[in-house]
């Protein structure tokens, strides 16, 4: 007999994929990130040339990524995990005290990158040179920090 029921199953993603649920109407590069936050933060700001004494900003301009245009860079990190609920326990039944432990919660870590030029086109969703640029260099990014 069961107790113990999923309710949200937080989001895998195997190696990256595009998404357009970002809620700033850009799509976005998304990926698990299992590295460290200080190495993210020092290794983000060496590869998309940022101040190294200064906080990521949420966004941010650079011609790092492709040196013909001066893009503007969105990075949103967040987090989820999977939960559960108990809706009756055996040990209950049984009429015990004792509960049952919930199964653990392994937080799932996600970093979201969206790009946008300066006449703000979703640079993410075009079909063009420029984009598979941006594309081997955001795999290379998510090979440096992870």
């Amino acid at each position: 007999m069961q107790s113990c029921f999923r309710v949200h199953k937080a989001r895998r993603i195997d190696i990256n994929e595009i998404d357009d649920r970002n809620g700033i109407g850009l799509s976005a590069f998304v990926f698990e990130f299992d590295g460290d936050y200080v190495d993210f933060e020092r290794k983000t700001k060496s590869f998309f040339g940022l101040n190294p004494n200064a906080f990521i900003p949420h966004s941010f301009t650079t011609t790092k990524l492709y040196p013909k245009d001066t893009l503007t860079v969105f990075i949103n990190t967040s987090s989820d995990s999977d939960k559960w609920i108990r809706l009756v326990t055996l040990q209950q039944l049984l009429g015990s005290d004792e509960s049952e432990p919930l199964p653990k919660k392994y937080p799932y870590y996600y970093i979201s990158i969206a790009i946008k030029d300066q006449f703000d086109n979703d640079v993410l969703q075009e079909e063009s040179i420029r984009n598979q640029t941006l594309m081997d260099k955001l795999n290379r990014y998510q090979r440096l920090i992870d």
